[in-house]
């Protein structure tokens, strides 16, 4: 007969060596479980206004905003600008050549502008506006601005002054969005499109020159409220970093022609 104290430590072991096993399976279950929940994140639906605008600086593009990141997806060369909370610097990247650029928030003002500053064109965010009356646009509510009569009148004076030419400025008309928009969101659309900061998201830009020829800036001809991905409001991996946005479409040079034909599409492309 097997002593009592034997049997208990028999036991005892296939009791230790039962427990080893069921922990071993609740680690491999939860190695297993955790790529499915990262899945789960990324493919995870959330609510995001989409806004279809063409701009003078680039063209046709489509912003995603959603409550924490702003996507801007660039038509004529191919390019993606992204930024997110908590940070909020801007990365722009080429998804067919997988390279990007960053900046900080700080940092974004005047970064593809820089052609267009040579022209004396792109000093509209300095303008100052005042709000006029409230509005509907494409369905949402929104707040008129325009420049004060002072600075119509101001320009008006020097033309008459033969100090600058008839095609200066002579008046902006603005449209906002009232919508809800973070701070940080508001700021960085302001700076990729030269744009006064004002409340609301821009949806409307133009400008009239002193001999009433009439320009727009910005314009938006779509608004929206879609489903997107959190992966879809991020940059993929493996990307690799250049230093200048003209690199972006294999431009090598910095030069203002290159950065200038990044903005406004090229024939010249990469594969």
């Amino acid at each position: 007969m097997v002593p009592a104290h034997n049997c208990t430590t028999f036991y005892r072991k296939i009791a230790s060596k039962f427990a080893v096993f069921l922990l071993t399976v609740a680690i491999t279950q939860s190695a297993i479980a955790l790529p499915t929940m990262s899945s789960n994140t990324d493919k995870k639906q959330i609510d995001a206004l989409l806004i279809k605008q063409t701009s003078f600086y680039y063209g046709d593009h489509t912003i995603y905003l959603t409550r924490d990141a702003i996507k801007d997806v660039f038509e004529k060369n191919g390019t993606i600008s992204i930024a997110r909370a908590p940070d909020w610097k801007v990365i722009t990247f080429n998804p067919r050549t997988k390279v990007f650029v960053e900046h900080s928030k700080h940092a974004v003002n005047g970064v593809l502008q820089k052609p267009f500053a040579l022209m004396g064109e792109n000093d509209m965010h300095d303008k100052p506006l005042i709000p006029t009356s409230t509005t509907t646009f494409k369905g949402y509510s929104a707040q008129k601005y325009v420049t004060p009569a002072a600075f119509s009148r101001n320009a008006v004076q020097l033309h008459k002054e033969k100090k600058v030419i008839s095609s200066e400025l002579g008046r902006i008309d603005m449209i906002n969005l009232i919508v809800p928009v973070g701070d940080e969101q508001r700021a960085i659309l302001a700076k990729l499109f030269d744009l006064p900061p004002k409340p609301g998201i821009t949806v409307e830009f133009i400008k009239t020159s002193l001999d009433g020829t009439t320009e727009p800036h910005l314009l938006t001809t779509l608004i929206q409220k879609v489903k997107v991905s959190d992966a879809e409001m991020r940059m993929a991996p493996n990307y690799k970093r250049v230093k200048e946005h003209a690199q972006l479409l294999n431009y090598s040079e910095s030069t203002n022609d290159g950065l200038l034909k990044m903005m406004i599409g090229d024939e010249k492309k990469s594969h």
